[in-house]
């Protein structure tokens, strides 16, 4: 009787296991095939070149010099060639499972998603040389991207959807809710961070050092991961196709945060009951105005295609419920934002 309890037992246990895959199989599917609409609203004109991955799989990836490189998912870190994809170099490592990856000269730093660290590595032989211990608290945190600012790493957590600032010795220096759910891939193109939401597909720009939306486009398909920007444009792998894309974002002059232009924005009453003044300087062009919530939801866009000599907008959104959101717009080719409170 017993033994034939633990076969029933056994027989339970393999079931729902299948079954756990079968969800995993079925969901992740569900979200390739509506993510496939995406796709179609996606400017191919964006599109500048697309190479493959290494081995069909690219977790994150970041520049360096004149080459890109690729963390992936079988003990190995590539050194690929921006042109055709050809791989230059690799790295066999200790890490089974590396998502974000970014250069701190001459080293290079990548995550272990099962380990929850982030190694310093030695380029040339792939060896560890230090690691220190990913910040979040939930065991069930999914490490992700990570990018460096010339001064700081910044590294996302999915399931905790939290962005860290760290210093180098892994020391949390700020922490933020992540624009988006299920943050993976970031990249830092001088001034502003790239973040993708890899629920939705959704790449964010947030401002430095305040941390606030600047605008957002969609990812080329239905599974990208991993992001970098190698000066002029902004870099990012797909899984779904195996592929990395090269998008044009517009150029430095245009991605670059302008804090003069953040400066002349203003707006009130700031909180506000829900009627609003933005104040732009004198302009003769159609104004399209974005509200954001703190998870970096679209929650209303206002198009003002009348003339404004004055400059002043006024709004109502009394419909939207109390909360901290982000107004952005786009004036002379600059994105910005400002942070307001609906009371």
């Amino acid at each position: 009787m017993i033994k034939l309890m633990k076969v029933k037992l056994l027989i339970i246990l393999v079931l729902l296991l299948n079954n756990a895959h079968s969800q995993d199989f079925y969901s992740n599917n569900v979200k390739l095939n509506a993510q496939q609409q995406i796709l179609k609203y996606t400017d191919s004109d964006t599109i500048v070149h697309t190479i493959p991955t290494p081995h069909g799989m690219a977790n994150g990836i970041t520049f360096y010099g004149n080459s890109l490189w690729v963390a992936s998912t079988n003990y190995a870190v590539y050194k690929i060639s921006p042109t055709d994809g050809a791989i230059q170099k690799t790295l066999d490592v200790e890490i089974g499972y590396a998502t974000g990856i970014t250069f701190v000269k001459p080293n290079l730093y990548v995550v272990d998603r099962v380990e929850k660290r982030i190694c310093k590595m030695d380029t040339a032989s792939g060896n560890i040389i230090d690691f220190f211990n990913t910040p979040e608290q939930n065991p069930n945190g999914f490490p992700g991207g990570l990018t460096w600012d010339g001064s700081n790493l910044w590294y996302n957590c999915a399931i905790v959807d939290s962005t860290y600032e760290l210093n180098i010795s892994g020391e949390v220096l700020s922490k933020y809710k992540a624009f988006g759910e299920v943050p993976t891939g970031l990249a830092f193109d001088g001034s502003s961070i790239w973040s993708i939401n890899s629920e939705s597909d959704v790449i964010y720009q947030i401002s430095l050092p305040d941390f606030v939306l600047i605008d957002s486009i969609y990812a080329p398909g239905p599974v990208s991961n991993g992001l970098a920007f190698d000066g002029e444009y902004l870099w990012v792998s797909e899984n779904s196709k195996g592929l990395i894309f090269q998008i044009d974002i517009g150029g430095t002059s245009n991605i670059s945060f302008n804090e003069a232009i953040h400066n002349m924005l203003n707006v009130w009453p700031n909180p506000s009951s829900g009627h609003l003044t933005v104040e732009l300087p004198a302009n003769n062009k159609a104004v399209n105005f974005k509200i954001y919530n703190m998870g970096g939801q679209l929650i209303k866009s206002i198009q003002v295609n009348e003339k404004k000599q004055s400059g002043r907008y006024h709004f109502d959104l009394s419909d939207i419920k109390s909360g901290v959101y982000f107004l952005t717009t786009k004036f002379h080719d600059e994105l910005f934002s400002k942070k307001i409170l609906i009371k």
